[in-house]
């Protein structure tokens, strides 16, 4: 009951902080959580465990960055492999979009540009060779992006090769999610300016739904790319033309 009441309050917690919080071992505390998962009471996810009850939350950078981070850096590793020289990438505000710039940055990849809604991006690349456009818009101290009006004209006035986003759900009923509808705006604008589509979550995405959807399961998403399937998806659920 500890456990889940601290999860609930802060979203996220970490094995090594609930030791200390309830003064027992990392041991312990990772088979309290394996069983609270097996209860459906809390999400397991590397490094600890995160509510199951976020519909209507949003999550800050900081919270999501600490958690999944060689999940993602494998998923920003597979990404990598289809950018190409010269190509003109739209890139998001998620964490695991984030692993795949970095990657970018000392890539040695030629005549890249990269539009991006992220001050997390900008600041990453900003002694780059590597020309970065930041589409305005208002902030969103949070997640430390721009939304909004401003943001969605620019994207609307654009065609690029790749996009690549993140997503806080995915759910095949339902199809890719988030907690902001104007995330879920910026998202659908960038989707719509690129000629390839391109979504990096991790499995503990998988079976989730939030409030703003945007994108269908199928028929909107070129490539998926994730660590590993959870076991609650049916492969069959996918769109055969998804890889």
């Amino acid at each position: 009951d500890k456990i889940i009441n601290i999860i609930e309050k802060n979203r996220i917690a970490k094995v090594a902080e609930l030791s200390k919080l309830l003064n027992t071992t990392e041991a312990t505390v990772r088979r309290d959580l394996e069983e609270l998962q097996k209860q459906k009471k809390i999400q397991r996810v590397h490094g600890g465990a995160i509510s199951v009850n976020n519909t209507n939350r949003e999550f800050c950078y900081s919270e999501l960055s600490t958690f999944c981070i060689e999940e993602k850096k494998r998923i920003a590793a597979r990404a990598f492999e289809f950018v190409d020289d010269n190509d003109a990438l739209l890139m998001d505000a998620s964490t695991t979009v984030f692993e795949l710039a970095s990657l970018l940055l000392y890539s040695g990849l030629k005549g890249l540009s990269i539009i991006t809604n992220s001050f997390n991006l900008v600041s990453l690349l900003r002694s780059s060779q590597i020309r970065v456009i930041h589409t305005g818009g208002q902030l969103s101290s949070s997640m430390n992006y721009a939304i909004g009006s401003v943001a969605e004209q620019m994207l609307n006035g654009l065609r690029v090769d790749k996009c690549f986003l993140g997503t806080n759900g995915i759910d095949p009923s339902y199809g890719y999610s988030v907690p902001s509808f104007e995330d879920a705006s910026v998202k659908k604008c960038m989707l719509t300016a690129s000629r390839q589509k391109f979504i990096l979550a991790d499995h503990t995405k998988f079976g989730e739904s939030y409030m703003a959807k945007f994108a269908n399961f199928t028929g909107d998403i070129d490539y998926l790319i994730t660590d590993c399937l959870s076991a609650e998806i049916d492969p069959s659920a996918f769109d055969p033309n998804i890889n």
